[in-house]
């Protein structure tokens, strides 16, 4: 981490990629994590889960753009102020699109044999297909979190 944060990446494509990376890589620890059956396995996919949290800030902070998706830093406040201004009528047209687009993807994830078991117990805005379902679950989480916002808001 700390020849990251020194800067020793010089291109910032490289940097970018390498916290891109790091999401993409505790996302997948999160869901070994999810479906792991000994505690073993989820004690080590924790451990991944946040070597990959602390690999990405760093590279943040050494200058990589935040990867599209990412969660908030340890120790950022977000402002939930702004929420408001997102619930508007496309968006709530959008998050229906989304959502109807999503559970289609699921079904061709499925008939592609990429997809987990019906019943496999999910996270809400997760998803049982583990490709094109998967990158729609996350873009439908972040506009269902802009058109609702967060639980308890009210």
């Amino acid at each position: 981490m700390k020849l990251i944060e020194r800067s020793a990446i010089k291109d910032q494509g490289a940097l970018d990629n390498a916290a891109r990376l790091a999401l993409e890589t505790g996302n997948a620890a999160a869901t070994v994590r999810r479906l792991a059956t000994t505690e073993e396995v989820k004690d080590a996919a924790q451990e991944a889960i946040c070597l990959s949290n602390d690999t990405m800030n760093a590279c943040i902070k050494a200058g990589a753009a935040p990867p599209m998706g990412r969660p908030a830093p340890r120790g950022d406040k977000l402002d939930l102020s702004a929420l408001v201004q997102l619930d508007t009528p496309d968006a709530r047209e959008l998050l229906v699109l989304l959502e109807r687009a999503q559970a289609v993807a699921e079904r061709v994830d499925a008939s592609r044999g990429r997809a987990f078991p019906a019943g496999t117990p999910l996270l809400p805005g997760e998803s049982l297909g583990t490709d094109l379902a998967e990158s729609l679950s996350l873009i439908t989480l972040r506009v269902r979190l802009e058109v609702e916002g967060p639980k308890g808001r009210e």
